[in-house]
């Protein structure tokens, strides 16, 4: 992945003569100080970044909201308030979505049969839900094996 300061630098050799040299300068110094003041936040299991407020879900399927993050040299905290409390987990931890289940998948078709109910031909985008479903179905077969 690109960072944002990699790109203004990008940007400014570019544009060439469009920009002055002080404009340049100028903008290579305000790259050179996203990367001093900057950091990356820490990503869910999925890569996902995570930010203070967001809802997430924890390992036993909890949906949790982020309630601060506590970044470190050798690891991140996400704090979390759920249970009526606040907990500390590892981004790993920790999820933007639900984990898929029986009844979750369950619960999908079911609102794509109400959805393809006044269609009779199917759809790609019908196609790829159904295969979707499908790879899920296979993936969580899987596990309890």
């Amino acid at each position: 992945m690109s960072k944002i300061s990699d790109e203004l630098r990008k940007w400014c050799d570019l544009c060439g003569g469009i920009i002055d040299s002080g404009d340049k300068a100028e903008l290579h110094a305000l790259a050179d100080r996203i990367d001093a003041e900057m950091v990356e936040l820490p990503r869910d299991r999925d890569g996902v970044p995570i930010h203070v407020d967001d809802t997430v879900w924890l390992d036993d399927g909890q949906k949790a909201e982020v309630i601060s993050i506590v970044l470190a040299e050798c690891a991140s905290v996400i704090n979390c308030w759920t249970y009526g409390r606040s907990f500390d987990y590892m981004p790993s931890g920790i999820s933007h979505k639900p984990a898929d289940s029986w009844e979750r998948i369950a619960d999908e078709l079911d609102e794509w049969r109400v959805h393809a109910a006044g269609d009779c031909r199917i759809k790609v985008t019908d196609e790829d839900i159904v295969h979707d479903l499908a790879k899920r179905i296979r993936k969580l077969a899987e596990k309890e094996h």
